[in-house]
């Protein structure tokens, strides 16, 4: 892929936030194809309480379970989602599909 045919969407700060993230994940979803190889990353400070993990944001947080919701529909086979927060392992159950790859760095859930 050239560097003309990537596409890189940044949110920090104030501007991180739910119905941001959410805009750039539909955003992704309308526009990659089968073939296209997508990698999201999430950096930042995360929390789980036994039954949901959250990406902690401005205002409302993004839960492991609106992350599933809004990438169900990525139609690309080969994906890539990085999630550098606390408790980030609290995610991978509800993350983890055929065809897509879940990094996480939560040394209590390996």
């Amino acid at each position: 892929m050239s560097a003309d045919e990537m596409h890189v969407t940044s949110l920090t700060g104030e501007h991180a936030t739910r119905d941001a993230l959410h805009r750039a994940i539909a955003s992704i979803v309308e526009h990659a194809g089968a073939a296209d190889q997508v990698t999201i990353t999430l950096i930042g400070h995360g929390s789980f309480d036994g039954e949901e993990y959250r990406f902690n944001v401005p205002g409302p947080d993004v839960t492991a379970s609106d992350l599933a919701a809004w990438l169900q529909p990525l139609a690309s086979r080969q994906q890539l989602i990085v999630l550098a927060t606390s408790s980030s392992g609290g995610a991978l159950a509800r993350l983890q599909r055929e065809n897509r790859i879940v990094c996480h760095c939560d040394e209590e859930r390996r």
